[in-house]
């Protein structure tokens, strides 16, 4: 039969428990489910479209068990828990036919229900998810491969998608299919040859030195959050900070106006005197950046720009697997949180900032 073993507040860990007279033993499946998904009155999961995966894989280790059972029965020999628990770790393992069977929609469901992640990779994930189903309902884990990517990426339902979006779907495809070998619902690795289409890297879309002043000084008429979004951007243009980092900005991180931390994309070490503009801003702030979230942050600094009258036409590539495009478009619509660390390279370090 199967227990539930308490992995977090509202995740567990599906056990098998074997006992025959006085004996007893027992392992784990490996498997986590949400305990609103759990029959306790029956003690296995409940029958619902996001536990696909996980039945089949109990459903597995039932099967197994009563092949077992009938092994010993027919061979006259005595039922023995330990021998029990051996044969079905040495089956179950080597039992990938219905496992590699799984539909990659109800392994997204899964995924979706047991990790934890941020509200705005669910929404992408659950986004993807749709649209492999539009695609292919019935998609088995089993296919995915380096040829099917291709087949999927020039397909009509991704017809005008760029190259950007196209990676992000292999990299959530990738995710979930990883995961899933982890909980052995998966047993196939091809997945992990899967590569990403190359991105020609676009113009930098930076201000120079005039529009830098001009949006330093310009008076908002008291639009409070273009004010914020503006401290934002010209401490990163004064840093050349990413946006992870500038929001790892505090107390702790700048000691005696000196950045020091271990950059979240590279890991690498930042150890910088920071430059006065820089601290003019921290000091306004208390210590650290205003609270903005990103999209807030993009977005006043568009408006910001556009106030500021700075509307420069710049060009930008667009990337497809078919090739690519140049396009043009005023700077303000094309800016963003990054547009600081473009000035920061472009110009400032040039002055030795």
């Amino acid at each position: 039969y199967f227990e539930l073993k308490q992995t977090a507040p509202t995740t567990h860990k599906i056990v098998v428990k074997i006992s025959h007279l006085t004996t007893r033993t027992s392992f784990s499946t490996g498997q986590n489910i949400l305990l609103k998904n759990w029959d306790e009155k029956n003690r296995q999961p409940k029958s619902i479209p996001s536990n696909n995966g996980i039945n089949q894989y109990v459903n597995n280790i039932r099967t197994v068990f009563n092949k077992y059972i009938n092994e010993v029965l027919n061979n006259n020999e005595t039922l023995n828990v330990s021998d029990c628990k051996n044969y079905l770790l040495n089956n179950i393992k080597t039992n990938s036919k219905t496992v590699d069977g799984a539909v990659m929609d109800n392994l997204i469901g899964q995924f979706l229900e047991q990790s934890p992640m941020s509200d705005n990779k669910r929404e992408k994930i659950e986004f993807l998810r749709k649209h492999l189903h539009s695609y292919d309902p019935k998609l088995k884990v089993n296919i995915i491969n380096q040829p099917w990517i291709e087949k999927f990426s020039h397909s009509e339902i991704n017809k005008g998608k760029q190259t950007g979006i196209l990676n992000q779907y292999i990299v959530y495809i990738k995710n979930v299919l990883k995961w899933g070998h982890s909980k052995k619902i998966v047993t196939s690795d091809k997945f992990t040859a899967i590569k990403l289409y190359k991105i020609e890297p676009s113009h930098p879309i930076a201000l120079n030195e005039k529009e830098l002043e001009i949006y330093e000084n310009c008076d908002f008429a008291g639009h409070i959050k273009r004010e914020l979004a503006r401290d934002w951007l010209l401490f990163s243009c004064y840093t050349g900070l990413r946006w992870g980092d500038l929001c790892r900005i505090n107390k702790e991180t700048v000691i005696n106006n000196r950045l020091v931390f271990f950059t979240q994309k590279t890991k690498s070490k930042i150890d910088i005197q920071l430059p006065p503009p820089a601290v003019k801003i921290l000091k306004k702030h208390n210590g650290v950046l205003p609270k903005l979230s990103q999209k807030m942050v993009n977005m006043h600094i568009k408006g910001g720009l556009k106030w500021a009258g700075i509307d420069r036409q710049c060009s930008y590539v667009l990337n497809y697997i078919t090739g690519n495009i140049v396009e043009y478009d005023t700077l303000f619509k094309l800016s963003s949180i990054h547009t600081g660390r473009s000035t920061f390279t472009s110009i400032l370090l040039s002055k030795g900032i």
